[in-house]
């Protein structure tokens, strides 16, 4: 199959990505119509080991946990796990399902009882973006409205 870059909707260019506590600034494209690239079965999101080693991310599959780390920080997210009624869930619906997060017993000595006490604050003036991001005004309006200009 060959990829003919025609169902590209637009670029956005030093994005921040926030998962948990941590942030990666990327580049990234909004397509639209990907059935044609897409295997039955296949997530909404694959990342390959060069992502996870380049952004300090360990997965433990069979355990079903994923770790972020940042510097000395980090967070462990315990994945939805399979269960024979999720079988016949779309991606959708199963991503609409919340993980459980674990509380560290680092957080415990300092008190956060609750996963999501840390991120209370957190995303706190997150678009105020500063200089060095790129705005597309047209593309902000398609991705907050849903319309092609």
């Amino acid at each position: 199959m060959m990829y003919k870059g025609d169902n590209i909707v637009g670029a956005l260019i030093n994005v921040p990505i926030f998962v948990g506590n941590f942030s990666v600034v990327t580049d990234f494209a909004v397509l639209e119509n990907m059935d044609a690239y897409l295997d039955e079965g296949m997530g909404d999101v694959i990342v390959g080991e060069s992502f996870l080693r380049e952004f300090g991310i360990k997965t433990r599959r069979v355990e079903e946990m994923i770790t972020i780390y940042n510097g000395n920080d980090e967070v462990t997210y315990q994945m939805v796990q399979s269960h024979l009624r999720l079988k016949y869930h779309t991606n959708k619906q199963c991503n609409k399902i919340p993980p459980l997060l674990k509380v560290s017993d680092d957080d415990k000595m300092n008190e956060i009882s609750y996963p999501y006490q840390k991120l209370k604050g957190f995303y706190q003036g997150v678009l105020n973006l500063g200089p060095n991001n790129i705005r597309d005004a047209s593309m902000e309006e398609w991705l907050t409205r849903g319309q092609r200009s």
